[in-house]
């Protein structure tokens, strides 16, 4: 039995198939079938059911108990591997979403790849929703979502907070404006993102069940690149609308105190059970994003960190 075996076996209970296991280990199929074959005869006993037909595969009852003890072995030869290479190295995965990677968390990225900070960081990008069942499935170690959805095996904390703003371009009439009055924006004219179900409803309290937005997305940092005329404008969080104006040129403009959207809020999310190294990498993560918030809190207006509250959490725990 040996460290490749293992992950093997790992990646394609995490993956869910021997398709995607030789996917994600980039290896042909048969390379996987092999090395499970090779792993469950020195066993003796099957780790997966075999249902012709059914491309996922299924733990046995064995497979089931023999996983926490392959967990263990693989962080095992791990270390020893580090030990060999006299540098201890933090593995973390990290799952995000498009609109925090470029407006947000550029400055931690380069911070965690920083090798004074000896990790090495892989980063997913993927939508809010998916954030939950990559923790569950340990496909990610980390994630950062709009979401706080409810879980038997996830925790979440709330990360920070940010007000939403106006986007438009330079030549609009709004640029630059701070009390701009619903009535003043022309729903043909948007470009909507349904950012989450807070700012849903306020949008349908303020304009009523409309459906004709100029253009509807699903991510926020595509419509950078797509306003086109004085007329357009969006709805989007703070760091999004300074990244717009930084790097597109953009403009920005804000709501009326009285008819001002939800602010938008960001949790960090991480499985209740986590491995050791994991868990150093968290306590680190958390540690540098405490850090930063000072920085992005000067730099992005209005918007508000609570890592000292995590930092709280975690340490409770």
């Amino acid at each position: 039995m040996n460290a490749i075996s293992l992950k093997t076996f790992l990646t394609i209970v995490k993956a869910g198939s021997i398709n995607k296991s030789a996917e994600a280990l980039f290896v042909a199929q048969s390379t996987v079938t092999k090395r499970l074959q090779v792993l469950e005869n020195e066993l003796g006993f099957d780790l997966f059911e075999r249902n012709k037909g059914i491309r996922e595969i299924k733990l046995t009852e064995a497979g089931s108990s023999f996983l926490e003890i392959a967990e263990k072995w693989y962080d095992f030869f791990l270390e020893i591997e580090n030990v060999k290479t006299n540098e201890s190295r933090i593995n973390i995965t990290i799952g995000c979403l498009n609109s925090i990677n470029f407006a947000i968390f550029t400055p931690l990225y380069r911070a965690l790849i920083n090798n004074k900070n000896k990790m090495n960081v892989k980063i997913v990008t993927t939508h809010s929703i998916d954030i939950f069942s990559l923790i569950e499935k340990r496909l990610i170690d980390v994630g950062f979502s709009f979401s706080d959805l409810k879980s038997q095996n996830t925790m979440s904390f709330k990360l920070y907070s940010e007000p939403m703003v106006g986007l438009c371009l330079p030549t609009s009439i709004l640029a630059g404006k701070e009390d701009v009055r619903l009535e003043q924006l022309q729903v043909k004219d948007e470009y909507y993102v349904r950012w989450d179900e807070d700012f849903e409803r306020w949008h349908m309290q303020g304009f009523g069940r409309v459906h004709g937005f100029n253009a509807q997305f699903d991510n926020g940092h595509l419509i950078i690149s797509l306003l086109s005329h004085r007329t357009d404008w969006a709805i989007v969080p703070s760091s999004t609308a300074l990244f717009a104006q930084k790097q597109h040129g953009c403009a920005s403009f804000r709501l009326a105190q009285n008819c001002h959207p939800p602010s938008r809020v960001v949790y960090m999310v991480m499985h209740k059970t986590q491995k050791k190294s994991t868990q150093k990498g968290v306590v680190k993560l958390v540690a540098l994003l405490n850090e930063l918030s000072g920085l992005l809190t000067r730099e992005i207006p209005g918007i508000e960190f609570y890592t000292q509250n995590m930092i709280e959490s975690l340490t409770a725990n």
